[in-house]
């Protein structure tokens, strides 16, 4: 995927959720890039995405189970 600057995160979010996709992933301005896990990196989750339900509603069994 390429990479894109833009100021209005939500207008691309927005856009992207019309789309369709999953989310966006969004990086800190001005900071390095580098693999993995960093609080530099954002992840927006479109709600009503496939996935994201499906992944809403296993996370909901594996806890419900838990705590029994």
């Amino acid at each position: 995927m390429d990479h894109l600057e833009f100021d209005d995160g939500e207008m691309i979010f927005e856009h992207a959720c019309q789309l369709g996709c999953e989310g966006i992933v969004s990086k800190r301005m001005g900071s390095r890039y580098v693999a993995g896990r960093s609080r530099d990196w954002l992840k927006a989750k479109n709600p009503k995405a496939p996935a994201v339900k499906r992944e809403a509603e296993e996370d909901w069994a594996t806890r419900s189970d838990k705590s029994d």
